[in-house]
């Protein structure tokens, strides 16, 4: 998933509080990030 991220960079930047969750593990699994990505609730 980190190199998704790294590809990503590449784009649209990636916010502070994604950096910060990735380190947390909040994010577990591809659905997740989209979620967040989207500022889905959940």
């Amino acid at each position: 998933s980190l190199s998704l991220l790294v590809s990503a960079r590449q784009g649209d930047p990636i916010p502070e509080e994604l950096y910060e969750m990735l380190s947390d593990h909040s994010i577990r699994s591809f659905d997740d990030l989209q979620r967040l990505l989207h500022g889905d609730p959940g």
